[in-house]
């Protein structure tokens, strides 16, 4: 469960604020929410125009792991692997792999082979 709380400007534009749970600012008595936010620091928000809202979605993050991969032909099954993990005889790894098909400008369809990144 994320106990970490946002709050984001009444209007709904703009992104969320992470708030600085540790400062005594975001009690009942400050006019002010205390936020932080990487590249900007410790920020001073006021509660008049900033409401709690709910956490952003979680974004997944995938790296390409196309170059480590390997291909494989056994019994008239093609397939790919990774790590001695084959995407496709595998449902135990299904969620943590996925491959995509690009298309190329010069040479036409490539696939990318991509593992999802641990949050």
């Amino acid at each position: 469960m994320n106990t970490q709380r946002y709050v984001r400007h009444f209007s709904g534009k703009g992104g969320p604020w992470l708030l600085n749970d540790n400062s005594t600012y975001n009690s009942e008595v400050h006019a002010d929410w205390c936020v932080h936010r990487s590249g900007y620091g410790k920020l001073f928000l006021p509660k008049s125009e900033y409401i709690l809202c709910d956490p952003p979605p979680l974004v997944e993050r995938w790296e390409d792991v196309t170059s480590d991969c390997e291909t494989f032909e056994d019994d008239g099954f093609s397939g790919v692997s990774h790590e001695r993990i084959s995407r496709f005889q595998s449902t135990s790894y299904a969620g943590n792999y996925r491959i995509r098909k690009l298309e190329h400008i010069q040479f036409g369809w490539a696939f990318v082979v991509e593992r999802k990144m641990q949050p």
